[in-house]
């Protein structure tokens, strides 16, 4: 099963993808207004059926695709990988459907669930390791987490400070978060209870700092941090009262936040915002309304950002944008056709990665050979 995140419907995510059977097709870069530097140059790629992209990683100098050839049923999942400059690929078996992924240490992890015979529904979950240089995957035996029926898709799996990180809900326990060893797939620590973030979707960051939390879509405002080596929790960023931390993205010694406030009254406005917290939980950029897009910023070589703002209609574009890391202001740098296909169609897990200087953004949706791959080379 995968882990589907509620977002807008022409969620963009970040992939480097092509191969001998996709095709490839032009698409138009734009000149920011003002901007000195060259815009990105753009090509895009589909996928054929039967495989569906969904989710995606970057690791050892590659782009991962976590994919399905039955998307109704989530069996039959792949890793496939892409070469940024070739744009060949190759795919590789995994032992079972993960519900997310992350990469980190150049290995790719995901998160696997098993039903528990005789329970209500209790799912244990694991770790499965892929090593690119081996081209393997295997299940690490230690059961990382219980969940109970959808909780499941209140889950959040990340990479940093050499460790993988699992946010789960415990039903009637509450919350928790658990540190993993990459290498084993044992627990670590186990901060319980972790901040209740709540929120459809919650969304962890982590660097050597600490655990950064947030409620993601519909949850409470504010960004919640857990300091390294401890279990004491802070609110560094409280949020304005209407509003929800959409994503966050640990860039270095920097977290970003991407934030959603909800205006109030009879015609209520929806703006959003960038904000940038320290090594030490300090509040240093703070963007007027901008374009943040639905997905954390990546970065690349030399201090480049880079987002992706969806646009609300159907066969519109998506907008790359670039980000200065000082302001938080963003500008439009390429427009990403979405397919008729993704009208309406939620977004996949994390959606936008980096390869050195190239940008990767994936338009997915659930039918076989309509999603779109576009590569920004920047």
């Amino acid at each position: 099963m995968f882990r589907r995140a509620m977002r807008p419907a022409f969620a963009v995510a970040a992939v480097a993808a092509a191969a001998s059977a996709m095709c490839l097709i032009a698409a138009a870069a734009v000149t920011p207004a003002g901007a000195e530097s060259v815009p990105p140059k753009v090509s895009a790629l589909r996928f054929p059926g039967p495989f569906v992209p969904r989710q995606l990683a970057a690791a050892s100098g590659r782009v991962w695709i976590l994919g399905t050839d039955a998307p109704q049923t989530d069996t039959h999942c792949e890793l496939e990988e892409i070469t940024p400059d070739s744009m060949s690929t190759r795919r590789y078996p995994i032992p079972a459907c993960a519900a997310d992924i992350a990469a980190g240490g150049g290995r790719v992890y995901l998160v696997t669930a098993e039903f528990v015979r005789g329970t209500a529904a209790t799912q244990r979950l694991h770790v499965v390791v892929f090593d690119p240089h081996r081209g393997q995957a295997r299940i690490l035996s230690p059961v990382v987490m219980s969940v109970v029926g959808s909780s499941i898709a209140h889950t959040d799996f990340t990479y940093g400070d050499g460790s993988l990180w699992l946010y789960g809900d415990q039903m009637l326990a509450g919350p928790q978060v658990v540190r993993i060893s990459p290498s084993t797939g044992k627990v670590t620590a186990t901060i319980k209870p972790a901040p209740a973030v709540g929120g459809i979707y919650p969304d962890v960051a982590a660097n050597d700092a600490g655990l950064w939390l947030a409620g993601g879509p519909g949850g409470p405002p504010g960004v919640e941090w857990v300091r390294r080596g401890t279990e004491v929790t802070t609110t560094p960023y409280p949020g304005p009262s209407h509003s929800s931390v959409l994503w966050l993205s640990a860039v270095g010694d920097v977290v970003w936040a991407g934030v959603e406030a909800y205006g109030t009254g009879p015609t209520p406005s929806v703006l959003t915002h960038l904000v940038a917290l320290d090594h030490s939980g300090n509040v240093t950029v703070t963007s007027p309304s901008e374009l943040t897009g639905e997905f954390p910023l990546v970065s690349t070589p030399g201090g480049g950002l880079w987002g992706l703002a969806y646009v609300g209609a159907c066969d519109g574009p998506e907008e790359l944008l670039q980000v200065d890391p000082a302001t938080g202001s963003s500008d439009p740098a390429a427009k990403l056709k979405a397919p008729p296909e993704a009208c309406d169609d939620e977004g996949v897990g994390s959606q936008l990665v980096a390869v050195g200087r190239d940008v990767f953004a994936l338009i997915p949706t659930d039918v076989a050979g309509s999603a779109v791959l576009y590569r920004a080379a920047t």
